[in-house]
C-alpha cells in the first residue's frame, strides 16, 4: 500500500511510504524487477485502488448545486438483481447527513435519479488520472458513486481530492521538496468546495 501526507495549501508532501519497500543502497535492481510483489513499484503515487466511500464526494460536488433533499435510508436498496446495503438503517437523511454518515443508499438514490452518466465522469476526472470510459454500464455506475467498479486512484489522488476540498476548490501541484516551486489549479468553485 501507500500513504501521501501533504500541505493542502502549497501541495508540499510531508510523507510519502511505499510497501513493500526495498534497500536502494544494495543495488539488486534485477532481482527485485522478478519480485511479484513489485517493490519498485511506488504504490503512494502509481498504486492504485478503490477509494471506496471517500468517493462520494464527487456526487456531493455534483448535489450541492442543486436544491437539497430528504431521503429515508431503510438500510437496503433494489436495483434489478442487485441488492445494495448501509451499515444500519440510517432513518432520514438530507446531503450533509447522508454525506457525514456514509449513507450508501441516498448517494445511490440520488445520483442515479438526478446526475447523469456523463456528469459523474466529468467530474470525477477533474479528481483522477485513470481514463474512466465515456459511458458506464448501471452496474459499473452504481459501483462507481460508491468509489468502487471502474474508480480507482493513488494515495496521492486521494490526497489532493481532501486538498481541494480544504483549499477552496483549489487543488495543489504536489512537490517532494520544499525549494520546487509550488502552485495550484481550480478544480472546483469556492461554493461547491
Amino acid at each position: 500500500g501507500g500513504v501521501v501526507v501533504l500541505n493542502a495549501r502549497t501541495g508540499e508532501k510531508y510523507v510519502e511510504i511505499s510497501k513493500p519497500a526495498f534497500d536502494p543502497n544494495k543495488k539488486n535492481y534485477k532481482e527485485l524487477k522478478k519480485r511479484e510483489d513489485a517493490p519498485l513499484l511506488n504504490r503512494a503515487t502509481k498504486g492504485l485502488y478503490y477509494p471506496g466511500s471517500t468517493w462520494k464526494t464527487v456526487c456531493s460536488i455534483i448535489l450541492s448545486k442543486r436544491q437539497d433533499k430528504a431521503f429515508v435510508c431503510t438500510g437496503n436498496y433494489h436495483i434489478g438483481n442487485n441488492i445494495y446495503r448501509c451499515l444500519y438503517k440510517h432513518g432520514k437523511v438530507n446531503l450533509s447527513s447522508a454525506y457525514s454518515q456514509s449513507c450508501n443508499l441516498y448517494f445511490l438514490e440520488r445520483c442515479l435519479s438526478e446526475v447523469s452518466n456523463e456528469e459523474f465522469i466529468r467530474t470525477s476526472q477533474l479528481l483522477m488520472s485513470k481514463k474512466l470510459p465515456d459511458r458506464l454500464s448501471s452496474k459499473d455506475y452504481a459501483f462507481a458513486i460508491l468509489g468502487h467498479g471502474p474508480v480507482s486512484v493513488s494515495p496521492l489522488e486521494e490526497s489532493l481530492l481532501a486538498a481541494s476540498i480544504v483549499n477552496e476548490g483549489r487543488m495543489p501541484t504536489p512537490v517532494s521538496v520544499k525549494s520546487e516551486k509550488t502552485g495550484s489549479r481550480e478544480v472546483l468553485s469556492k461554493e461547491v468546495a
